[in-house]
């Protein structure tokens, strides 16, 4: 009996020996740290810096609750870190292009291109957003992206044919789907798109969708005035110049007398 107290107390005794090592190394390491970062420090001139409050994930808007600033060193300071003094100016309301954990310095690479609070503000003045639906052809197998540069055509009944005639060139799409042009990564797929226009041409592309079928055409963004011939139909769809058929020949009649004169 006394023996296995012993044993128990032998145990107790070298847990807490152990427990006490690793809290006096660990405290010493944690000094150690703090002096040398404090040699280190000491003579340097410091820069205040912005950093991520907290862990950030991409898409977050970056404001005075997801960041800080924080001293740092100037040598250590990264030449496209966001100062204090320009946050405002750089990339105050933006939104975080990548992930970022707590304490990590914000560069500018680091957010997207646009700032905006609400889907208006992307809105040229005088233009209007309106919004057609697309399938996977139209859409260009899906491969379209906020800021290209997009064709409409239009194929409607004219009589007993059709005819497919260009609706608008060069129009800027501004989101596919809730996908905006703001450098984030797409987070979903899309069966619509919004366009930048004119409030005539939206008036245009409201009536084509209903008397017609529209369709997409992609074009770069070099290419931005060639446009297109006029309309196509059935009779210039193939172009084969068709050969005129040859006029008939007109046969000489006889001159016929009747009757005559006593």
């Amino acid at each position: 009996m006394n023996s296995n107290r012993i044993t128990l107390l032998l145990a107790l005794g070298a847990l807490l020996a152990g427990f006490g090592g690793w809290y006096l190394t660990n405290d010493y390491i944690t000094d150690s740290v703090s002096r040398y970062k404090q040699t280190l420090n000491k003579g340097q001139k410091m820069i205040k810096v912005v950093v991520a409050s907290h862990d950030l994930e991409a898409g977050a808007t970056i404001n005075s609750a997801s960041a800080v600033l924080r001293d740092m060193p100037a040598a250590f300071v990264h030449k496209n870190v966001v100062r204090g003094d320009n946050f405002d100016a750089t990339i105050g309301g933006k939104q975080l292009l990548y992930s970022l954990s707590a304490g990590d310095p914000i560069l500018e690479a680091h957010v997207s291109r646009t700032q905006f609070t609400k889907f208006s503000d992307i809105i040229p003045d005088g233009m209007r957003a309106i919004t057609i639906s697309v399938d996977t052809i139209s859409s260009i197998s899906g491969f379209l992206t906020p800021g290209d540069l997009i064709d409409l055509i239009i194929t409607v009944k004219d009589g007993p044919e059709s005819r497919t005639i260009p609706l608008l060139k060069a129009v800027k799409v501004v989101a596919t789907g809730k996908n905006l042009d703001n450098g984030l990564p797409p987070k979903e797929g899309y069966n619509n798109i919004t366009l930048g226009v004119s409030p005539k041409d939206a008036a245009r592309v409201i009536h084509a969708q209903a008397v017609g079928r529209m369709t997409i055409a992609l074009r770069t963004e070099k290419d931005i005035k060639s446009g297109y011939d006029k309309g196509v139909t059935i009779e210039n769809l193939i172009d084969v110049k068709q050969a005129k058929p040859d006029e008939p020949i007109r046969q000489k009649g006889f001159e016929i007398i009747r009757g005559g004169r006593s």
